[in-house]
């Protein structure tokens, strides 16, 4: 395969990958509404629903990691943009804002899943609670939560001293 083939290559490599982490981040909000809704049924249907395009990604990036490799470049966020930097300094083939775009949208899916994971934690932890208190612990075996919602251990409570 010639330098331009590679080149147009990982640019089809990298536009799939944008088509794909789009949908998704969609995919990941419709999941935050989907927990805020309560209904469990649709909850592990959007669960499902993200496996296949987790699946394409991993498989695209590792046809891009091989492409790195094949030109002598690390496969990493360095080695590509090393690969960006030497054959489309110039901006021509738009690698560089392909790999912007993606860079953003692997943020965004990021920062989604960690909402996400917020609120299934807290929701854990409110389930936890009302166990809890169906199973009869008074309000001093309750435990408390930090400012991040995680649970904290319940501190014995000491007299400072006598009055």
């Amino acid at each position: 395969m010639s330098l331009t083939e590679h080149q147009h290559a990982i640019s089809a490599l990298l536009q799939q990958e944008i088509v794909i982490t789009s949908a998704l981040l969609k995919i990941l909000q419709q999941e935050q509404e989907t927990l805020l809704g309560n209904n469990a049924l649709v909850i592990e249907q959007t669960l499902a629903h993200k496996q296949q395009p987790i699946a394409d990604l991993e498989k695209i990036s590792t046809q891009r990691e091989a492409h790195l490799r094949t030109n002598d470049y690390p496969a990493n966020h360095a080695g590509m943009q090393r690969y960006i930097h030497d054959h489309d300094p110039l901006g021509h083939l738009g690698l560089e804002a392909l790999w912007q775009q993606l860079s953003t949208l692997g943020m965004q899916c990021l920062q989604q899943n960690q909402v996400n994971g917020s609120i299934i934690t807290a929701k854990r932890l409110s389930t936890q609670v009302a166990l809890n208190i169906l199973r009869g612990a008074g309000p001093e075996n309750l435990a408390s939560y930090t400012p991040a919602g995680q649970p904290q251990a319940k501190l014995d409570s000491h007299s400072l001293g006598q009055a």
